[in-house]
């Protein structure tokens, strides 16, 4: 279906459906990233697959309050969305 829909980022909510996520498109290297910056100090990343296929794996809204400027994952999902995107760790 990914294949079909052209779908190039797929933006995954908590680790648990990311992984199964990654697994499934072969999404293993991870390029960029963004910690938290509160107490909790949490990390979001993003990976990509061989195809191409970019997977980001960001906090559960449920879990992290993305409108505070500490925990907000937008910066990550917008670099991993931008066309030719210059991803930090890649």
């Amino acid at each position: 279906m990914i294949e079909t829909l052209g779908v190039e980022v797929v933006v995954c909510f908590g680790r648990r459906g990311a992984d199964f996520v990654r697994q499934q498109l072969g999404a293993h290297e991870r390029i960029d990233s963004f910690v938290e910056t509160n107490d909790r100090g949490w990390t979001s990343s993003t990976f990509v697959a061989g195809s191409g296929i970019t997977v980001v794996q960001v906090t559960h809204p449920s879990r992290a309050d993305w409108r505070n400027r500490k925990a907000d994952v937008s910066p990550l999902v917008s670099r991993a969305l931008a066309p030719g995107q210059d991803l930090p760790l890649r």
